[in-house]
């Protein structure tokens, strides 16, 4: 019976805290065939402590499920949902509805006291961890029907 292969993804480790995240909207690969180098020139841009930048040359290549903080973390895709929220309307508030098995979030305007969005309905942490940077802004575009982005 042959082993399987263990897999690998990129990571960055927070120069404040330690901790070591895997980044986004990389694949993963098998621990043999993963690059030597990360093949990015530019900065990467990640969050941790607050907004973290390293260049391409610290991202090490470790194996999924080895304490990584990142893709399927319930307060990073909260954080992250945050992020993106603040890119398409800064100063807005983000509001989430409590509870630690999904994540359910809506933009309203704190001086207006204006809703901005609809709400999210219901997702687990993976389900956005699969979605990229730039799907979840469309999303998040699709519920304010105009109002944001």
């Amino acid at each position: 019976m042959a082993q399987e292969t263990e897999l690998v993804i990129a990571t960055v480790v927070c120069t404040k805290c330690g901790k070591p995240y895997s980044l986004l909207d990389t694949p993963l690969y098998k621990a043999v065939e993963q690059p030597k180098r990360y093949p990015g020139k530019d900065p990467i841009i990640f969050l941790c402590c607050d907004f973290q930048t390293v260049q391409p040359d610290k991202v090490e290549y470790r194996p999924i499920g080895s304490g990584l903080i990142g893709r399927n973390d319930y307060e990073f895709q909260r954080e992250r949902v945050v992020r993106i929220a603040n890119e398409l309307a800064p100063g807005k508030a983000v509001e989430f509805d409590e509870t630690k098995t999904f994540i359910r979030f809506r933009i309203f305007d704190p001086a207006t006291h204006t809703a901005l969005t609809v709400s999210s309905g219901e997702w687990i942490s993976s389900e956005l961890a699969d979605k990229s940077d730039g799907e979840l802004r469309a999303f998040i575009k699709q519920l304010s029907s105009g109002k944001i982005g």
